[in-house]
């Protein structure tokens, strides 16, 4: 199936190879000297958040780049695809990127040609959208991708987006077959299974890699209490000196927090769907900046963008309409 990597907590960093400079760990190691990856076939990389994933993807994009050839990365939110564009842009500053999210209005993207782009991002969404219209255009851009990178691809397991997912990987692999895949996620259930299932629709061998290396150790808490408010204050009392994102579960709870730390002179600011792109880029630059200390979102924020916090607070694990006015 695969080998597992375990790396431990004393893992040492491999001085003899680097990316743009960057020092690589061992996972980052294994599949930047692996020869699946580097014979063009497809790979799977699951391992924990935070184990440097997201440089592995920039690796792949790189040797499709380096041969002037395309490469697509695939993400399933718009906070992640957004992060990734500013990113990506710095990365390969002579390469043409373009991201397409429901932030672009479609009559604008009609007008794009994505065969002269180096680098294409999407959501699933979008990005299954191209490969459904791609069977009646044989010159989408689709058959000239190079290397497909798909993150999270664990949300295949999702009850309500996996079959985006699905659908991607079926589809896209019928139209173009020679394309690399590279698929990372964090936590994989069933990894002989679907490398089974991957391996029978593109009828090549799948390259596994598992690794449970986490740099830094995650440490879970609940707190029993009468009073969440009161709760919430005293950790931000106590972690005075640390940055912390609190999670509402709908927009009346996030109005409720912010109550609360206004009136507490804790510094702080709002991420959600219900604030412009532009405001929220604001908000996660100020977060970074330090010019705040907290921030009160909503799931817009909770899938796999960067932010220096040390501390991530689920202020409530209700959800639902029942629970809108609590």
């Amino acid at each position: 199936m695969g080998t597992l990597l375990d790396y431990g907590e004393n893992t040492k960093i491999v001085k003899k190879e680097s990316f743009w400079g960057f020092e690589l760990n061992d996972l980052q190691k294994d599949v930047y000297t692996n020869k699946a990856f580097n014979n063009h076939e497809n790979i799977l990389i699951s391992a924990p958040t935070g184990s440097g994933k997201t440089l592995i993807g920039y690796m792949a994009m790189q040797k499709s780049v380096k041969q002037h050839k395309q490469t697509a990365y695939i993400s399933p939110f718009k906070a992640i695809t957004n992060e990734r564009v500013k990113d990506i842009q710095e990365k390969f500053p002579g390469a043409s990127v373009i991201a397409i999210t429901s932030d672009y209005k479609s009559d604008l993207e009609k007008n794009i040609d994505l065969t002269k782009y180096d680098i294409l991002l999407f959501t699933s969404e979008a990005f299954n959208n191209k490969v459904i219209k791609a069977h009646k255009n044989e010159k989408s851009f689709i058959f000239n991708l190079d290397t497909l990178i798909i993150d999270e691809v664990h949300l295949i397991s999702d009850k309500s987006r996996g079959h985006v997912v699905e659908m991607v990987l079926t589809e896209f692999t019928k139209l173009n077959p020679n394309c690399q895949i590279v698929m990372m996620s964090g936590t994989t259930g069933n990894i002989e299974t679907f490398k089974q299932w991957i391996e029978k629709i593109t009828n090549k061998h799948l390259e596994v890699i598992l690794s449970d290396y986490r740099p830094v150790p995650v440490k879970y808490d609940i707190i029993k209490t009468d009073n969440r408010d009161d709760a919430l204050i005293q950790l931000l009392k106590e972690y005075n000196k640390d940055k912390f994102i609190v999670f509402c579960m709908t927009f009346n709870q996030i109005k409720k927090v912010s109550t609360l730390l206004k009136d507490n002179d804790i510094k702080f600011d709002i991420h959600s769907s219900k604030v412009s792109k532009q405001k929220r880029e604001e908000v996660v630059n100020k977060f970074i900046k330090g010019e705040i200390r907290v921030i009160v979102a909503t799931t817009t924020l909770s899938a796999g963008v960067n932010l220096p916090s040390k501390h991530i607070v689920i202020y409530s694990v209700k959800r639902g309409f029942e629970y809108e006015s609590k």
